[in-house]
């Protein structure tokens, strides 16, 4: 994913298991998406705060 940016300007919007909403976090972060401009299944906010 981060090979192909700029991301910077990209809205994501992820739904899934915890762990892999997570990840995408983790991978849209790196690829510079900003924290506001990713958006987590609302049952991501029950099991607590994607690690940034």
């Amino acid at each position: 994913m981060t090979a192909r940016g700029p991301w910077a300007e990209i809205e994501a919007c992820l739904a899934g298991p915890p762990g892999m909403v997570r990840t995408g976090v983790r991978v849209g972060r790196s690829a510079r998406i900003q924290p506001e401009r990713i958006r987590r299944d609302a049952g991501e906010e029950l099991v607590g705060p994607a690690p940034v």
